[in-house]
């Protein structure tokens, strides 16, 4: 089964368009599938660890799955690369490409390297994880979860924190989905 990766490059006018850089193949417990379906964070570790090996890089890098409303894998993006402790990364950058691919959904994740590193979250990866869930939420694209990776550990926001997702959903069904007013 294939998987685009893709990135976004301005074209002559400097206007954002998406391109597929590469496709990466996943030979996973999915074969003979259409379109991969990740619906639980064991499945999304298992294809983080077998099509980008994540739990081997020796800096931290993130990656963005956009995903359709049924968990189906649109495509994916490399939205972050640091050092051995760190990453910038950019929402707005992330809201860009979630736009551009129409994708229903987002599930961020990214690496702990190092010996004895822990998949435990830092206060930045907390900070991060607040700031694209409101980001999300305003333009009504669904945060499904974020998954940190640190060799065969991993640590799942939504496994961890359910009451944060709960509370955002159940806000969003009050409004119908509808867009916030200001």
């Amino acid at each position: 089964m294939n998987i685009d990766v893709v990135d976004v490059r301005l074209d002559e006018r400097k206007l954002p368009y998406l391109v597929s850089e590469t496709v990466a193949e996943y030979r996973g417990e999915y074969v003979g599938e259409q379109r991969l379906k990740v619906n639980s964070p064991e499945k999304v570790v298992n294809v983080l660890n077998n099509v980008f090996h994540m739990k081997d890089f020796s800096e931290e890098k993130l990656y963005v799955m956009f995903l359709s409303a049924s968990l189906h894998v649109i495509a994916y993006a490399e939205v972050g690369h640091g050092v051995i402790d760190s990453a910038t990364v950019g929402i707005r950058e992330i809201m860009q490409r979630a736009f551009l691919t129409n994708a229903a959904g987002i599930i961020l994740a990214h690496n702990h390297p190092g010996l004895g590193s822990t998949a435990n979250p830092s206060t930045q990866d907390i900070d991060v994880t607040q700031g694209l869930m409101r980001a999300c939420e305003i333009m009504g694209i669904h945060m499904f979860d974020h998954i940190i990776v640190a060799g065969n550990e991993y640590y799942s926001f939504r496994e961890k924190h359910a009451e944060l997702y709960v509370k955002r959903e159940e806000s969003r069904k009050k409004r119908g989905g509808k867009r916030i007013e200001i």
